[in-house]
């Protein structure tokens, strides 16, 4: 079973306290395969994103209050992209170790997890329309190779686009297929996820160049 790493942020020391206490209480690793790895104290931005580098899931608990809304909104925004996914959790107030009810603090940490469940399932269908065409782009990758007898060299769209127009946004990739298959280029040249493929970097840039040309003359 592949480990699911939960990395917890919360405001303050006391936090830790409550947060620690309330997952005692929770079988998480035997029935959903998640470890809560860490409980990190920080209203730092850069701490947080230091602390939650290579997590699968960041849960941001904070005050219900304005000041902590805050904080979350800023350690979310900070940390969105950066990790696996990111979800929030509100602390209730007065959460002293005396006072606190562990089960509703318990209770947010369950929905927390399972709206990041939720949000990674609407994924699904997506990383699966991915995972067709990465195997179909290593075929014609494999066929290119066959044909050429060479290895394709891999270059960024962007970093070949950018050397040759400097300045100048790249094109989609569906332009580019087109133009490789205006120009005679399919088999030779293939384009996929941000990058083209061809064993001579020469077509490739002439491919970039009829494309600016041909965006030049519709402009």
């Amino acid at each position: 079973m592949t480990i699911v790493d939960v990395r917890i942020l919360v405001e303050g020391v006391s936090d830790v306290e409550v947060v620690s206490r309330a997952l005692k209480g929770l079988t998480l690793g035997g029935e959903y395969g998640i470890t809560v790895s860490a409980i990190i104290p920080t209203t730092n931005l850069d701490i947080a994103r230091r602390a939650a580098k290579g997590a699968d899931l960041i849960i941001i608990a904070t005050d219900a209050d304005k000041v902590g809304r805050g904080l979350a909104e800023r350690l979310a925004e900070e940390l969105e992209g950066k990790v696996g996914a990111v979800e929030r959790m509100k602390l209730p107030p007065g959460h002293d170790l005396e006072h606190v009810d562990v089960e509703i603090v318990r209770k947010e940490i369950k929905d927390a997890l399972v709206r990041a469940g939720l949000k990674t399932l609407q994924l699904l269908p997506r990383y699966r329309e991915l995972e067709e065409e990465n195997l179909e782009l290593r075929k014609k990758i494999e066929s290119l190779e066959e044909i050429s007898g060479e290895t394709p060299k891999v270059l960024s769209i962007r970093d070949v686009w950018n050397r040759l127009f400097p300045g100048k946004e790249p094109p989609g990739e569906d332009v580019l297929g087109e133009a490789i298959l205006k120009l005679g280029l399919a088999g030779k040249v293939i384009v996929g996820q941000g990058h083209v493929f061809s064993t001579d970097p020469k077509l490739v840039e002439d491919l970039m160049r009829a494309v600016y040309l041909s965006e030049m003359v519709r402009e």
